[in-house]
Parts: structure tokens; C-alpha cells; sequence
């Protein structure tokens, strides 16, 4: 009887090794999964989150819900291309911003990623911004960033756009 309950035991700890998380995620609150980012290779993907958008001095916008689009750079490994996909606020939508080649570093908390100097990228059909980006990925998926976009348009326009989010799918 004893080796029956030791053969039992022997195998529900085998079976226990192999019921684990999947290598993406381990298991949040709502039944949901949060993606592990353990490299740099591990951060493309599709990030959903609220992003806001405050013109000059003015007022934030209240949150949207968006999507972000984040690859890997064609000419650096250790570099990230970043689209906000149809980007608009109130009622003016200018179209998609895509940033690439954005440095990527490895610091204590996860990931930052910045361009300090402007690049310079058509939003919508002809509107030339200058924009620069910073933020951060935490090994959970979640993302922070700031925008800066500046253009002008009779007079300068400075934009502040921020988003938070989640990954939510893999590249």
C-alpha cells in the first residue's frame, strides 16, 4: 500500500513540474496574462493602454484607449521602431506616428528607451513634426512613455503626448 502512495506522490510531482506558466506570462488577478520581458527581443508586441494628450499649457485631454505597436529595429538589435497607429485627439486625427530606431538600455527596473535628439517624421498626409520619445518596459509588460512633438503650423505647436499600457500581444 505504501508504494502505491509513493508511486501516487512520485507521479503528481512530476505532473506538478509540468502545469507551470507558459515561457510569455505568469497569471495576473483577472485571470489574464502579463508578459514577461526577460530581454530586449522580448519587447516587441502590441501594448493597449490610456494615452493622453495636452497641447502647450493646456488642459490633458481625458484618457483614450489605445494600442501602440512596438517592433524590432531592422538596423540594431538592441533598438525598437514604435507606431502609434491612427493618432488623434479631440476631434483633429492626424494619422500614424512611427518612431525607429529608438535606443534600447537595460536598467534596474526593466527597459528605457529614448531619442533625446528630435526625429523628424510626416504625421497624417503632409505635417512635418519633430518628435522625441522617452519611457520605460518593466519585466511585466508594462509600458510608460512621453512623447514630445513639436510643429509648426503659422506658430509653433508643442504637443505632450503620454501613454501608459500593458503588452498584450507578442510579436
Amino acid at each position: 500500500m505504501r508504494r502505491v502512495l509513493y508511486a501516487a506522490a512520485a507521479v503528481f510531482a512530476a505532473f506538478s513540474l509540468f502545469t507551470a506558466c507558459d515561457k510569455t506570462g505568469t497569471e495576473n488577478g483577472d485571470g489574464g496574462t502579463e508578459q514577461l520581458i526577460g530581454s530586449i527581443a522580448d519587447i516587441p508586441g502590441t501594448y493597449n493602454g490610456n494615452l493622453t494628450v495636452k497641447i502647450g499649457n493646456g488642459t490633458p485631454t481625458d484618457p483614450q484607449n489605445q494600442n501602440i505597436s512596438i517592433t524590432a529595429s531592422n538596423s540594431s538589435e538592441n533598438a525598437i521602431d514604435l507606431t502609434v497607429a491612427n493618432f488623434s485627439f479631440g476631434t483633429t486625427e492626424l494619422g500614424d506616428i512611427s518612431l525607429t530606431d529608438i535606443p534600447v538600455t537595460e536598467d534596474e527596473n526593466g527597459y528605457s528607451f529614448e531619442i533625446s535628439e528630435p526625429q523628424t517624421v510626416t504625421v497624417g498626409d503632409s505635417m512635418k513634426c519633430d518628435i522625441t520619445i522617452s519611457g520605460t518596459v518593466t519585466s511585466t509588460g508594462v509600458i510608460s512613455m512621453d512623447l514630445q512633438i513639436s510643429t509648426t503650423i503659422l506658430v509653433q505647436i508643442n504637443v505632450a503626448v503620454t501613454f501608459e499600457g500593458t503588452k498584450t500581444v507578442t510579436e
